[in-house]
């Protein structure tokens, strides 16, 4: 214990660390979105209690046609066949986040909804920092395009199935016919974001009619 004390950590540039380039060319081209058939969520961390609490709901929502479930790999486990994601709704894909799967796949997605986190936290952050913090960044990056509306987030406070309801209800609720959306679950394990550019949305957003089942939350709503 003594020689991991005492093992040298680099100092981390957060500056650098939270710097977010989505001015850059995106490698989805823009789509006008067709949602009368059923919405296409992606959803990252399907496994955690999180996850399967949204996948329920998403699950179960008549206005939800496919739900595309990014899942690691972890020893031999059969991704196919995951308690969670037995239903004819889900898609299994593996990715390792920070890593995704191919554009294709993602681009047929309205909304990404990432609530991936690494909860170990003996290890410091830079071992927390593919899944817990580049994998955010790398979603962002696949939503920006011209029709990009928003990055959101939810900190903990209110009760997890309560979160859970409230923003399947309130992805369920947008028009996606011209906009994509990508929501960022800072529940306990994950890392926040902060995208200034973002920050002056915030209140705006809480007013749109699909976001007021979040607003209604006992708990503090902020754009990562």
């Amino acid at each position: 214990m003594a020689s991991l004390l005492n093992t040298h950590v680099d100092k981390v540039d957060w500056d650098a660390e939270i710097e977010v380039q989505l001015g850059n060319k995106p490698n989805l081209p823009r789509v006008r979105r067709d949602v009368g058939n059923g919405l296409t969520i992606a959803l990252t961390g399907g496994t955690g209690p999180l996850g399967q609490c949204f996948l329920q709901q998403l699950v179960s929502d008549p206005q939800v046609k496919k739900i595309i479930c990014l899942v690691r790999t972890v020893g031999d486990r059969d991704l196919q066949n995951l308690s969670p994601f037995n239903s004819q709704k889900t898609q299994i894909e593996e990715a390792d986040l920070p890593s995704l799967p191919p554009d294709d796949i993602l681009s047929e997605a309205d909304c990404i909804l990432h609530c991936a986190a690494d909860q170990n936290f003996w290890d410091g952050y830079h071992a927390l920092r593919p899944t817990n913090f580049d994998a955010a960044k790398v979603l962002a990056h696949v939503t920006v395009r011209t029709d990009f509306t928003n990055l959101s987030g939810t900190i903990d406070i209110a009760r997890l199935q309560d979160v859970a309801v409230a923003i399947a209800r309130s992805i369920t609720s947008r028009d996606y016919s011209d906009t994509v959306d990508m929501t960022v679950i800072d529940y306990p394990g994950s890392e926040r974001i902060s995208i200034e550019s973002l920050a002056s949305l915030y209140d705006a957003l809480l007013q749109h009619s699909e976001n007021q089942s979040v607003a209604k939350l006992p708990t503090k709503s902020v754009l990562f």
